[in-house]
């Protein structure tokens, strides 16, 4: 396995991964050893399938399928190195497997920054006391007030804050209009 890491950010590493087309094969080898004693195609006794018909049914998805395991087996490996400590899922990208069998893929993940840390110890710091909580306490309570209040009818002349319904009539030369 061949890997190169770059950094295009201080807090991205990017890993381009190359797998050797020699692991493909042995995998996809591999994988039809195990399945040619169980396969089961009609016109053939359970375990005599040719290799040629088999390839020609499932080569496609045993190859998927070894492909799949061997890329987990190798991002497994790539990020148990002990010098990778990645903060974020690494995102997987860009595979591809050549004709020969040869497979490419990209990893990315966060990683913390290096930095230096400063001289902190003996820094002032000034402590700020919140202002204006009781106003804006007050102005939401009175919201509150609006929002609940139940309107009941009172004997007594309207007064401020009161909401008052009016029935009116307009009349013009002593004619009611706007009937």
């Amino acid at each position: 396995m061949e890997k190169i890491v770059r950094s295009p950010k201080e807090w991205l590493h990017e890993v381009d991964v190359t797998l050797e087309p020699e692991k493909l094969k042995a995998k996809i080898e591999e994988s039809f050893l195990d399945l040619q004693p169980k396969a089961v195609v009609p016109g053939f006794r359970v375990g005599h399938v040719p290799r040629t018909v088999l390839e020609r049914r499932i080569g496609s998805q045993l190859e998927t399928a070894a492909a799949e395991e061997l890329v987990e087996d190798a991002v497994r490996e790539v990020l148990t190195d002990d010098s990778i400590k990645p903060v974020t899922q690494p995102r997987f990208t860009n595979l591809e497997i050549a004709p020969d069998k040869t497979i490419k893929f990209q990893l990315s993940y966060e990683v913390i920054p290096d930095f230096q840390l400063k001289d902190y110890a003996g820094l002032a710091l000034k402590k700020e006391e919140p202002t204006g909580f009781e106003a804006e306490f007050e102005r939401r309570l009175q919201e509150l007030r609006e929002k609940c209040a139940t309107f009941k009818p009172v004997s007594r002349p309207a007064q401020e804050h009161d909401f008052v319904v009016v029935d009116h009539k307009t009349f013009v030369e002593e004619a009611e209009v706007g009937k």
